[in-house]
This record gives C-alpha cells, sequence and structure tokens, in this order.
C-alpha cells in the first residue's frame, strides 16, 4: 500500500514539474519587450555601419555625415542588405559632393606644394601683373614675354581643381600642372631636385642614377630618353613621366596607403593601374576601395 502511494506521488511531482516547464516555456517564447527585438541572423552591428559612413565622409570629404545624411545611408544599406552594390549607390552619392574635389586638391597640395592654397597662388597672380606691366612700360618685351609665361602656368595652377572637377582635364593633366608652376620650380630648385621630386611624388621612389641623368638632360635641353619615349626639355619630361605607366602605379599604391593604410599588392596594382590607364576617372579608383569588405570592416 504504502509502496503504491510513493509510486502516485512521485507521478504527480513529475507531471506538475513538465507542466510548469512547458508553460514556462510557452510564456518565455510568446514575450516580446517593446524596443528589445534582437537584430536578425546575419546583421551587422550600428556602431560598424556608422563607424563607415564617418569614414568615408572624412577620409573623402573632410567632414562628417548630418544626421539626416547618416540615418539616411544606414536605411539604405540595412534595406539593402549592406550589399557591394548599396554601398557602390552611397559612396557614389558622397563623391558627387564638391567637397570631394577640394578634399583631393588640398591633400595634393599638401603634398606636392608645401600646402600653398588659391589665395596665395591669386596673389602672386596680382603680383606678377603688375611687374609684367612695368616691363612691357620699360619696353623690356622679352623679360615680359617670360613673367606671363609665369603667370599662365599659375593661372592654369589655380583652375586645375574645378577643370579637374568639370571633367575638362583628366587626371594627367591635372597633375601635370601641380608640377608645372612657379611654386614647384621653387620649391625644387635645378634640374635634378626637379626630378627627384618628380620621381618622389609619383613614383613614390627615388630615381636610379641613370634615370636620373636621364631626367636632368632632357629637362635641360637635350635630346634623351625616359622610359623608352625620346624627349628634349622640361615640358617632355612632364609629359612622359604623368603619362607613364609608372604614374598610374604609383597613383595606385598612395591611394591604397592613405585608405587602407598599407601597399597595394602586385595584382592590385596591375589591374587598378590598368584600369585608371585606359579610362583616366580617379573615383573609379576611389569606389574600388571604398566598397571593399576590407575598408568597410563589415
Amino acid at each position: 500500500m504504502f509502496r503504491i502511494f510513493f509510486i502516485l506521488f512521485v507521478s504527480i511531482l513529475f507531471f506538475s514539474a513538465c507542466k510548469k516547464e512547458t508553460i514556462e516555456r510557452e510564456v518565455k517564447e510568446d514575450l516580446v519587450i517593446e524596443g528589445n527585438i534582437p537584430p536578425p541572423s546575419g546583421s551587422i552591428p550600428a556602431i560598424k555601419i556608422e563607424n563607415y559612413i564617418n569614414r568615408v565622409y572624412i577620409d573623402m570629404l573632410g567632414i562628417t555625415p548630418s544626421e539626416q545624411q547618416m540615418e539616411s545611408h544606414k536605411i539604405f544599406l540595412a534595406e539593402n542588405e549592406y550589399s557591394k552594390t548599396a554601398r557602390e549607390t552611397v559612396i557614389n552619392e558622397v563623391l558627387s559632393n564638391p567637397l570631394f574635389y577640394r578634399r583631393y586638391h588640398e591633400r595634393n597640395s599638401f603634398n606636392m606644394l608645401e600646402g600653398i592654397d588659391s589665395a596665395t597662388i591669386a596673389e602672386n597672380i596680382l603680383i606678377f601683373g603688375f611687374v609684367y606691366q612695368n616691363a612691357i612700360d620699360n619696353g623690356e618685351i622679352l623679360e615680359a614675354q617670360f613673367i606671363q609665361l609665369e603667370i599662365d602656368r599659375m593661372q592654369k595652377l589655380l583652375d586645375a581643381r574645378e577643370d579637374f572637377a568639370q571633367g575638362e582635364i583628366n587626371v594627367n593633366n591635372y597633375y601635370r600642372r601641380l608640377i608645372n608652376n612657379f611654386f614647384y620650380d621653387e620649391i625644387n630648385m635645378g634640374s635634378e631636385n626637379f626630378a627627384i621630386a618628380t620621381f618622389e611624388n609619383f613614383f613614390l621612389r627615388l630615381p636610379t642614377s641613370s634615370e636620373l641623368n636621364r631626367s636632368v638632360e632632357m629637362i635641360d635641353g637635350s635630346p634623351e630618353q625616359l622610359f623608352q619615349v625620346s624627349g628634349s626639355g622640361k615640358g617632355d619630361f612632364m609629359n612622359i613621366v604623368t603619362q607613364s605607366q609608372e604614374f598610374h602605379s604609383g597613383l595606385v599604391s598612395r591611394i591604397y596607403n592613405f585608405l587602407l593604410i598599407r601597399n597595394p599588392t602586385a595584382v592590385e596594382i596591375n589591374t587598378n593601374a590598368t584600369i585608371l590607364e585606359q579610362d583616366r576617372n580617379i573615383k573609379d579608383l576611389f569606389v574600388t576601395i571604398l566598397i571593399s569588405e576590407e575598408y568597410a570592416s563589415f
């Protein structure tokens, strides 16, 4: 009798526990806390998205996005599952901002022209204009022609950013203007210094002894060959270096170092330099890097 009662008691406890567990499970499964819905599988934390958008704006425009821009980009990326296509749409919108070319030009001016700004260039054009008029008044025609040449070069430098932004000049001509002006000559006085600085700025390396000798001879007006291209004079030297294959490779390396803080691989250099050489569109190179998983850190 006692044994039967004990078995019955244990059974009641067991089924009560099972019923309680079932009820608790049902309550937990049905319970939804407002504003605390877990993110779907495979989603990206909001902080990573915000960091990505902020980084793009700072790197490309030198500013942070407004709250409205941030929310708009976050919603669009989320709705499109953060795909590369969605990222490209966002990047293209950012790069369409006129600040892109201003920021790009500021970096180049800092690296190559010691940060000379538009106001300084305009001021020097005005000063040279007075000197030019004085030479004309004194009948010094040759001196006036030389001064006018310097004024023209400075004016082209002053217009470089806007002409580049409007597509009136390509990336090669843009960089040619950055080295073909009074200020670059003053910073890198003499044919040898000019050649060395240009190799460092465009190729991120020093010239070999042979390259330096050939460059100096060409700059000084003697017929020479550089990168298997013949030339005579400073103008030919600038044309050759800004049209060379290594110019495009150097540009790829500089942008990779700026955005990813590393040197590109040989494959990355060859692929991107070839594309850049064909379409001369610097924005395409930026887009390629900015939509990458490495830059986005997703």
